[in-house]
This record gives C-alpha cells, structure tokens and sequence, in this order.
C-alpha cells in the first residue's frame, strides 16, 4: 500500500512539473552580468570568489554557454548586480 502512494505521489508531481514549462535567457542574462562587471572594474576571478564558483563558471555564464546555471548562482548574481532574475525567465511555448 505504501509502495502505492508513493507512486501515485510521484506522477502527481510530475504532472505538476508538466504544466508549467519554464526558459531561461542565459545569453541576455550572462551579457548584463558581464557589462555590469566590467562598469564595476572587476574582475571573473574576483567575482567567483565572491559567489563560490571557478572563474570559468563566471566566463560560461557572461557567454550565455552555460546551461546548468544553480538557481542559488543565477541568485547570486543577480542580487550582486542588482538585476531582477525574473525578467529572463520565459514561459516555454509546447
């Protein structure tokens, strides 16, 4: 019974998880990463120091090649620039 519920639970929340398909913009949000960095005069280094990643993370995100962005990151940042991380996300068109 028990195995029961926790199958029923599982495809409750992956229907759930269905519904609502969500995008991000890493390129427009990696590129105002990147010119409010440099605005600042800081450096990749300095800032993955600041928000514990490697400074490669940084330089993949400011490209927009990152595609495994943490959301406690995509946070990180946009709280260290000032940004609103709602304005990248997208509803996914199906």
């Amino acid at each position: 019974m028990a195995t029961a519920t926790i199958r029923k639970r599982v495809r409750t929340m992956t229907t759930v998880f269905t519904l609502v398909d969500w995008t991000f913009d890493y390129h427009n949000f990696g590129f105002m990463c990147r010119q409010r960095r440099e605005a600042a005069h800081i450096s990749q280094n300095d800032i993955a120091e600041l928000i514990g990643v490697s400074d490669t993370q940084v330089s993949m995100i400011e490209r927009g090649k990152c595609r495994t962005l943490k959301i406690d990151t995509m946070l990180a940042l946009a709280n260290l620039y000032d940004l609103n991380a709602q304005n990248y996300l997208y509803l996914r068109d199906k």
